[in-house]
This record gives C-alpha cells, structure tokens and sequence, in this order.
C-alpha cells in the first residue's frame, strides 16, 4: 500500500506563495483572503493537484462510492465548486483540508467523499467583516454567557438577525434562552 509524504501546507506545486498564503488565511480565519472569484480558481487548482497526488499515493480504490471512475468524480467536484456565484458557506474547511489533507483523511476516497460532501451545500456564505462586539468577552465579568451576543443583537450593531437556537442551563433546574447570531 502507498504512503503519501505528510502534507504541511507547503506542498502546493502549482500555486505561487502569495496563492498559498491565500489559502492559509482563509482556511484559518474563514473570511476570504482574494476576491471569490480568484480564490474559486485557487481552489480547483488544488482540488486537482491534491486529488492527484492522493491516487498516486493510494491508487486502490481510486473510484467513487457508487463506482464513478476517478477523473469523472474529480470533474464532477470541480463542476460542483464552479457552479457557486459565491463562497460556499463551507469554504473555511474547504480551504483546511486542501492546506492540509494528510492531517484528516488517509485515502483517496476519503478526502474525494469529504471535498464532495463539502461542495454539495447550496447556501453561500456571505462576506460581511466580523462584528467586534461579538467576539468581545462581556464588559460585566459576572454577565451570563452570551450576554456579548445579546447586548449587540439589541445594540443592532451587526445588523443580523438573532433567534433563539438553543438554551443552556443557568442553574439547577432553570434554563435560559440563548440567543445566537444567524
């Protein structure tokens, strides 16, 4: 059975260091580091390049679940990527597994299967900057959980919606609502 070299990140033959970083970046913070468009065309050219590198590294199987011979699957997930007009609202990890591959799958149907399912969403993700107040900790340290979340949904100042996803429990006994930006 073929070994594949660990793939670090650095390994990316056909894209430039400045592509590389992109890549990095976004896998990392999830907001895209390049205009979707120019990042879309980094992504299949990775997609490609991984997928290539992964059948000369595990050449059995190299075909689909359902017995789709390698190149026609790879085509199919290349089409799939080309058919957004925006980012996927998976494109963070996306871009995590195409920098690193080695570290979450160990063959290649497994890291097709995963690029698959990860380009079969239909939601987009939008591109609006974070909003800073909800990635600050509370101003009052004895503040509820959430309490950041709640007092910018209420301040407005993101401009998305809030609903109440979930609850937690407050104290024995008790639950209280938890609202979650959407």
């Amino acid at each position: 059975r073929g070994r594949a070299r660990r793939d670090d990140g650095r390994n990316m033959t056909n894209l430039s260091a400045e592509e590389q970083r992109a890549l990095a970046s976004t896998a990392k913070s999830g907001q895209l580091a390049l205009p979707w468009r120019e990042l879309e065309r980094i992504l299949a050219i990775r997609i490609r390049e991984t997928c290539e590198e992964y059948r000369r590294a595990f050449p059995e199987p190299s075909s689909s679940p359902d017995g789709e011979p390698f190149d026609g699957w790879l085509e199919r997930i290349l089409g799939l990527l080309g058919a957004f007009g925006g980012p996927p609202f998976t494109v963070q990890r996306l871009c995590e597994v195409l920098v690193r591959p080695q570290q979450y799958y160990t063959n290649t149907r497994k890291l097709m299967s995963a690029l698959e399912k990860l380009l079969m969403v239909t939601s987009t993700a939008g591109q609006r900057p974070p909003d800073p107040a909800l990635l600050a900790p509370p101003a009052d340290p004895g503040a509820p959980a959430g309490a950041a979340v709640q007092a910018a949904g209420a301040a407005g100042s993101s401009g998305a919606s809030t609903s109440m996803l979930s609850h937690r429990v407050e104290s024995e006994g008790d639950t209280v609502p938890m609202d979650v930006d959407v």
